[in-house]
């Protein structure tokens, strides 16, 4: 996605990444209308979920995943039907995935939730979103030792104290959204991939004209993150650069951050931000 938010190229996929806040509790009149949009079995889903706030949350994560799909085709909301990959990673059913030329991925942390949909238009695409809220009391540089390479823990170490924890983070953000691109779960190893922020830079993000821009309005994107997959070299296990796959960071604020990942050059996609109202 390298310089795809200024490119005169005409890109192949446009990916939209949705923002919706879970920091707010529903009316009786929301409640009623997301509940007539949702299958049975998400219903019952939602309910076994002990607590008011999970709930609601739960709702309103399958609620907006139904409306953003409907902002991009002419679909009804409660027409939407899915299913899911070998390793659990939701989809469109076959008929509504060839029919639309839609890929998704969702993802929820906190108070916010990510929804990413590309349109594909009959073409295979790897696509994989995460966002991930800080936490202060993380002991992060114990769960490092388990799911980072080597070079990855030195580069977050080398840094100043209060900027590890934002790189550990931001890493694992990254981490998520490649293994979810790869439908594979955790069944791809952390250690066996790695990110080089070496030639990371900050770039503008796209945000759709009529987007809520105070919740979006501040957005930092980054860009030129490599990802280097492991090679057999004997005793010492080396890393070599993913050809084609690219990643992008973005912080949504001081302490959430976000990573989209698709296996197509930069020059291919265009991505956009914009806000789900409900």
């Amino acid at each position: 996605m390298s310089n795809s938010f200024e490119s005169n190229q005409h890109p192949k996929f446009e990916v939209k990444l949705w923002f919706c806040s879970l920091n707010s509790m529903l009316s009786p009149q929301q409640i009623a209308r997301f509940e007539a949009i949702l299958t049975p079995e998400e219903r019952d889903k939602v309910a076994r979920f002990k607590l008011q706030k999970a709930q609601q949350q739960g709702l309103i994560v399958r609620a907006a995943l139904r409306l953003a799909l409907s902002q991009h085709r002419s679909i009804k909301p409660q027409d939407w039907r899915f299913e899911y990959g070998e390793k659990g990673k939701p989809r469109l059913c076959a008929q509504q995935r060839v029919a639309s030329g839609l890929e998704f991925n969702i993802s929820h942390s906190g108070d916010w939730l990510v929804i990413a949909v590309c349109h594909c238009e009959q073409q295979e695409l790897q696509l994989g979103v995460d966002i991930e809220r800080e936490r202060a009391h993380t002991n992060f540089q114990s769960i490092m030792k388990h799911y980072f390479t080597q070079c990855e823990i030195k580069d977050v170490m080398a840094l100043e104290d209060e900027s590890r924890r934002k790189r550990f983070f931001d890493l694992w953000a990254l981490k998520e959204s490649y293994i979810k691109a790869r439908g594979l779960g955790l069944a791809l190893s952390l250690q066996s991939f790695q990110f080089n922020f070496h030639r990371m830079q900050k770039v503008s993000a796209e945000v759709e004209k009529h987007a809520s821009l105070a919740l979006i309005d501040d957005v930092l994107i980054y860009e030129n993150i490599m990802i280097e997959t492991a090679i057999d070299s004997g005793q010492k296990q080396n890393y070599q650069a993913l050809p084609c796959w690219q990643v992008l960071l973005g912080r949504l604020n001081s302490n959430y951050r976000f990573a989209v990942c698709t296996d197509k050059p930069a020059e291919e996609v265009h991505l956009m931000l914009g806000v789900l109202d409900l």
